[in-house]
């Protein structure tokens, strides 16, 4: 388990991140947590699972330009 998963999983904030990255990802993307799981759907329909927060949190801020730095005070931003 990651240190990132481990630190939402101890402070029970799963749900409270899950908002902030829907509400910073572009038009067309969703995502749903399924169990200890996240899943970040396309709007082309294609599907990609992750098993880590860390990595959910490296895919967004790569491929969307989300700034991630402060997801653990509660911000997360489009950039």
């Amino acid at each position: 388990m990651s240190e990132a998963t481990a630190h939402v999983n101890e402070k029970g904030v799963k749900y409270r991140l899950l908002g902030q990255l829907r509400s910073a990802l572009p038009p067309g993307q969703t995502l749903v947590t399924m169990q200890d799981r996240w899943a970040l759907r396309g709007r082309n329909g294609s599907h990609l699972v992750f098993d880590d927060i860390d990595e959910l949190l490296a895919h967004v801020r790569s491929r969307f330009g989300i700034d991630i730095s402060g997801w653990r005070h509660g911000r997360v931003e489009r950039t």
